[in-house]
């Protein structure tokens, strides 16, 4: 573990966050795990929230293949991430 970086470990969790709130898209309420973060807000929120993440994921993914926009990919990554911050 001391040789990965940070960056991966928290890419890693983020990653797998996303995939348990997709996975309870498809989960009717009445299964769904006592997550922490289920206490505090609502399920639709929490839906909404994951396909705004989806979306904003499939829009990068398109710009970064192709190649003509491609180099505008780590100024938008740059922006999105002052947009998440409010700064």
């Amino acid at each position: 573990m001391r040789f990965l970086q940070a960056s991966i470990c928290t890419a890693e969790f983020c990653f797998c966050q996303f995939v348990q709130r997709v996975l309870l898209v498809f989960m009717p309420a009445k299964y769904q795990p006592d997550y922490v973060y289920l206490r505090h807000v609502k399920t639709f929120r929490v839906h909404i929230f994951t396909a705004i993440q989806t979306v904003c994921s499939i829009i990068m993914w398109f710009i970064k293949s192709i190649s003509f926009t491609s180099i505008i990919f780590p100024l938008m990554v740059i922006r999105a991430r002052s947009v998440m911050l409010g700064k």
